[in-house]
């Protein structure tokens, strides 16, 4: 149950905090911070995602894999323009 509680304020952390800063902490762009987020809360939550999450390539999904897998320094597989922020 302990567990549970630490993994829901993890995810109630991430929400929290607004894409634009979690795109500015790690360099992402904001739709893959968005993507991000919502991986971690399905992964918190221990659901399944739609397949096209788990296989797109498009930035948004991108995110949610990984923040389904827990790979927050993992860096997209897309290129962000210099001097975006």
């Amino acid at each position: 149950m302990r567990q549970r509680n630490a993994l829901e304020w993890k995810v109630k952390k991430f929400t929290r905090l607004s894409f634009a800063d979690l795109a500015r902490t790690y360099g992402w762009t904001i739709t893959y911070a968005d993507g991000f987020a919502d991986g971690e809360a399905y992964r918190a939550r221990s659901q399944q995602p739609p397949a096209y999450l788990l296989w797109g390539f498009d930035e948004y999904s991108q995110g949610f894999q990984a923040g389904f897998h827990g790979e927050a320094n993992t860096q997209p597989h897309f290129a962000i323009p210099a001097g975006r922020w």
